[in-house]
């Protein structure tokens, strides 16, 4: 029987990382707190979100003349709860661009024409029991979407706390499906949803056995959706030792962190296709990667950077007591014949990669001249250009945006976030998506 879903608490947390071996992870900035036993916020812990700005009007900036109508009228999603979003897909097909946030332990679907100055159509509510939300396919406005769940017994004879994995599909009904895993398998990595057939999907994902730190496996795992399909699943693959990092869904290659003699490196294994290409050994004892990479012409690439926690010193303080050293913000390339390192910025954290051609933009969290953490962005022509910076500016009066990410509609690249708001005496994150030539040129 499933219990009441809540997120865990400081104790939790630290338990989880006490058990865990040094590892990546692939959620954005605010996992850091996660993976190490905290908890805090991504884009500033102190000072109080602002008014939430009026629906139809986000402010004068100037801006590129397709942007007009775009700021002017400034699309939001506001989600049923008054908690912050946790986590934000987005994806794009046909003129129609879909988010799916994850808000406390429910997950929301929510869409809009990507036309100028269009709204957003009904929230609907997917699930109200997830907890790691997977990244989505480029093209997936009606998913499929995965993610990780916590099965809670509610008496002795259901025993402890384990995981499931869950898939679903649809726009404003949807199909799901899920299984729990085994008593002592710990997730590790992120779960994503490679292939979507009528009455199933199959999953990658890794996890962790307790008490064999720090050995990992990677496999897939095929679940059947209801209503309509079979609810049963097929056995998992047989698991290789490595740590689910980024998937990108075009050129169908994923991106793993390997543990081997040694440090640990980075794998990228192409499915349905034998062998596999391996980076140079890893020098930090983590590392953060964006969950969705992104194809770029023949390549697939995949945006991360290592990092050390501070406790003195300069460092990008992501909570009050969270603060991170990171270093250069790379581009892991992937081709058929190697897996190579371009450097985008000197330091920061990832955010998100889209591309259009060979073309890559890649959004991320460095320090600005003051000190204080911001958003960057950067473009890059593959495969011998160097990457030029682009100024982020929000229009006058948008609240700081927060979990972004970039997509792809037609030939534009689109940034969804979320923005820090007030209502009804109360805090709630709206969510909101225009192209990223609004925000940042």
């Amino acid at each position: 029987m499933r219990a009441d879903l809540t997120p865990q608490g400081d104790a939790a947390a630290h338990e989880v990382a006490r058990t865990l071996p040094p590892q990546g992870t692939s959620t954005r900035a605010l996992a850091l707190g996660a993976l190490l036993g905290l908890q805090g916020c991504a884009r500033g812990c102190d000072a109080p979100p602002p008014a939430s700005p009026p629906d139809s009007a986000l402010g004068a900036r100037e801006a590129p003349a397709q942007c007009a109508e775009e700021l002017s009228h400034a699309a939001l999603a506001r989600l049923p709860g008054s908690g912050p979003v946790d986590a934000l897909e987005a994806a794009c097909r046909g003129g129609e661009l879909a988010l799916f946030a994850l808000q406390g332990n429910e997950l929301y679907r929510v869409a809009r024409r990507t036309g100028p100055g269009q709204g957003f159509g009904p929230v609907r509510r997917v699930t109200t029991a997830a907890a790691r939300l997977g990244p989505v396919a480029p093209d997936g406005v009606e998913g499929p979407v995965a993610w990780r769940a916590p099965l809670a017994g509610v008496d002795a004879t259901e025993g402890p706390e384990h995981e499931e994995l869950w898939a679903a599909t649809g726009a404003e009904a949807f199909r799901m499906g899920g299984r729990a895993m085994p008593l002592d398998a710990l997730g590790l990595g992120v779960v994503v949803p490679f292939e979507a057939l009528p009455g199933s999907v199959t999953v990658l994902a890794s996890h962790a056995r307790h008490g064999q730190r720090p050995e990992s496996g990677a496999f897939a795992l095929t679940l059947g959706l209801l209503p309509g399909g079979d609810a049963g699943v097929t056995a998992p693959s047989e698991a290789w030792p490595a740590e689910l990092l980024a998937y990108d869904f075009g050129g169908r290659r994923a991106l793993y962190r390997a543990a081997g003699e040694g440090a640990a490196r980075l794998e990228v294994r192409r499915l349905g296709e034998p062998g596999v290409l391996r980076g140079e050994p890893l020098g930090a004892r983590h590392v953060l990667t964006a969950a969705r990479g992104a194809t770029a012409g023949e390549a697939s690439v995949f945006v991360q950077s290592e990092f050390t926690v501070a406790t003195e010193g300069e460092c990008l303080r992501l909570a009050p007591d969270l603060c991170v050293r990171p270093g250069p913000v790379q581009l892991r390339v992937a081709t058929r014949e190697a897996l190579t390192t371009l450097t985008v910025a000197p330091s920061g954290l990832p955010d998100s990669v889209a591309a259009v051609g060979s073309t890559v933009w890649v959004l991320y969290l460095a320090a600005d001249a003051t000190g204080a953490h911001a958003q960057h962005a950067a473009v890059v022509t593959l495969p011998r250009g160097a990457p030029q910076e682009l100024r982020v500016e929000p229009p006058e009066g948008l609240p700081a945006v927060d979990h972004p990410a970039l997509v792809v509609c037609g030939q534009t690249v689109w940034l969804a976030a979320t923005l820090a708001t007030r209502r009804d005496g109360g805090q709630g994150d709206a969510l909101t998506a225009m192209p990223l030539s609004c925000l940042a040129r």
